[in-house]
């Protein structure tokens, strides 16, 4: 049998080679329709397959599979391993097989607070807060006033905007160090230096 030569040829044939298409796993149970993972046989960092496809960066396997297979992931979207999701008795972590998995079929991207939900730790932060209905503000967790942090924590909008509203300090001088001792007049929503841009004629006129 001739010896596969994985560094040479376009990236997406050196790719294909490294994965194990042929796996016998079973599939999810929950799943069965997903099939059998395709386990990437390559490097892995932190669980996940390692491909350098020529450019001189590495990509992550699955989402190099997934582009291969299927297209672009749509901006601001992460893909979630339906083949973990499904299989409820998956601890996680690095040593999670599904990790390695490159089975377009078991990709599906989805927004970042989506993933997390799915992902254990959404999952055990679900359980740990499921009968807390409000935050420490007395705020409800509802859809619209709720957000799910990267690593997986419930949070609470109105008291993150109150925090951001907290923290802005207007400028006190202009960017050539004049103080700003009035506002501009003429309707602006941002303030105006005046020495700067002083009103015009006509304004003081009227």
């Amino acid at each position: 049998m001739a010896k596969r030569s994985y560094n040479r040829g376009p990236a997406e044939q050196r790719f294909w080679l490294r994965v194990n298409k042929d796996a016998a796993g079973a599939p999810p149970p929950q799943r069965p329709d997903l099939g059998s993972c395709w386990p990437w046989d390559g490097a892995t960092y932190s669980g996940y397959g390692a491909f350098n496809s020529g450019s001189g960066k590495i990509v992550r396997a699955p989402r190099f599979a997934y582009e291969s297979a299927v297209g672009p992931i749509p901006e601001g979207l992460h893909l979630d391993h339906l083949c973990h999701t499904f299989d409820l008795g998956c601890p996680g972590g690095d040593d999670c097989p599904h990790r390695r998995c490159c089975n377009p079929a078991h990709l599906e991207p989805v927004p970042l607070g989506e993933n997390t939900r799915r992902g254990r730790a959404g999952e055990v932060n679900s359980k740990r807060l499921g009968g807390q209905t409000h935050c420490g503000k007395d705020h409800e967790f509802t859809s619209a006033n709720t957000y799910i942090d990267s690593r997986g924590h419930r949070g609470c909008k109105k008291c993150r905007n109150a925090r951001k509203r907290a923290q802005y300090k207007p400028r006190e001088r202009c960017r050539y160090g004049h103080l700003y001792t009035e506002a501009a007049a003429d309707g602006r929503k941002n303030r105006r230096c005046l020495i700067c841009f002083p009103p015009s004629q006509e304004r003081l006129a009227s």
